[in-house]
């Protein structure tokens, strides 16, 4: 019986909840949402029947609603009946010559006419240039002898026309490129650019997004190794810079950069910059920095690095196991008691010597053909094993004897 009396209680409630949310609903106000889509390249047509899709989302629910409407011969479009909800925001799309361009409102702004301007695509990469970038080293790391560097790239395209990457014609750069330092890992890319890819390119990448008219900004962070106290990077500039910045936390004291100019230095959130500058460089051209006075690792570092190293231990046993026979050898030559010998011994006792010297030779040569593989393991450790026989019991002391 308590559990029939839980179970209509428990389906009461639902009851009253579903009708709050009825009622919620019946008493929900809504609007008719007028807009217009308008074309920014001048003289262009304004574009007559293009889809517009509205996205309604909930704050902290996600998607609540999707609508679509077709613009007139003006470009106008309508959708009438849009729930108003509180924290909601709604995002505009209309796709015109390849490219789909969005606004996102939130839902004060519905009561006016909603404009949606598109553009004409262009191929034309000087339609874009970078006023300023600034190259960032964020922090050295001694014991791997790598650096991390962030690239931060504020760019305009100043015309009335998209930017459309075109990735069909072979030889057309309709795309923004930039370069990296050799060895680069760990590549990184934002920006408020939308949609497109990261792709590899020559010497570093290119970004295959759409550029639209206006400014934009694009970072990307990555690590790159030196081995010096020094690393030259030849900074090429694929869309130019108006200003190109390299900046160094004065907590590397010892890192300094040639080829740019020293400035001022700078502090952002607390932190001082030390900053070289160079201005006005044309696309393609760029300065060759160089950073010096790059931290070493201890010698102790370096020496557990090279343990460390894949190969060493292979590489190293087989050759000091060669050196130690070959001292033993020479040690036990050495040491041999020099007795009055008649000349006949003597001329024994010389072509031991030569005997010797001949499979000391061998087993040199044989260590060298394993080491370049030209023998398994097994192989080698038996012929090793052959000839360091006769060599330590060739000219014993019975050897030579009458």
């Amino acid at each position: 019986m308590r559990h029939r009396r839980a179970w209509a209680t428990f389906m009461g409630a639902l009851l009253l909840l579903a009708m709050a949310d009825f009622r919620g609903a019946a008493a929900q106000a809504t609007v008719t949402v007028q807009g217009q889509v308008v074309n920014g390249t001048a003289g262009a047509a304004t574009p007559a029947g293009a889809t517009v899709v509205l996205h309604s989302f909930i704050a902290n629910r996600g998607l609540a609603a999707t609508l679509q409407a077709v613009t007139d011969a003006q470009g106008r479009f309508q959708f009438p009946g849009v729930a108003l909800r509180d924290g909601g925001s709604y995002a505009f799309a209309v796709e015109y010559a390849g490219v789909t361009y969005t606004s996102v409102l939130p839902s004060s702004a519905l009561a006016s006419t909603v404009p949606l301007t598109v553009y004409e695509a262009t191929q034309d990469l000087t339609a874009v240039r970078v006023q300023r970038q600034v190259w960032f080293i964020s922090e050295v790391n001694v014991r791997d002898q790598t650096v991390a560097a962030v690239e931060f790239v504020h760019l305009v395209n100043s015309g009335d026309r998209t930017l459309l990457p075109d990735l069909s014609t072979p030889g057309q750069f309709s795309f923004l490129r930039f370069s990296l330092p050799p060895g680069t890992t760990g590549l990184e890319v934002d920006s408020d650019l939308p949609g497109g890819q990261v792709i590899p390119i020559g010497t570093g990448f290119a970004v295959t997004a759409p550029v639209f008219p206006g400014p934009h900004d694009l970072n990307f962070a990555y690590r790159f190794p030196y081995r010096g106290p020094g690393i030259s990077h030849n900074q090429r500039l694929l869309q130019g810079a108006e200003v190109y910045q390299v900046l160094v936390p004065e907590r590397f004291p010892t890192v300094q950069v040639s080829g740019l100019e020293p400035q001022p230095l700078l502090t952002l959130d607390g932190a001082v910059y030390r900053v070289w500058e160079g201005r006005g460089f044309a696309p393609g051209q760029g300065p060759v920095v160089l950073l010096s006075g790059l931290p070493q690792p201890s010698l102790l570092t370096r020496f557990s690095r090279g343990l460390a190293r894949p190969g060493f231990w292979e590489a190293f046993i087989p050759g000091a196991l060669a050196a130690a026979l070959a001292l033993l050898l020479v040690y036990g030559l050495v040491q041999t008691p020099r007795r009055s010998r008649p000349a006949a011994a003597s001329a024994v006792s010389s072509g031991i010597l030569e005997g010797r010297a001949e499979l000391v030779r061998a087993i040199a040569a044989l260590d060298r053909r394993f080491q370049e593989g030209a023998l398994d393991q097994s192989q080698y450790l038996a012929e090793r094993q052959r000839l360091k026989a006769q060599a330590l019991g060739a000219g014993g002391p019975e050897a030579g004897a009458p």
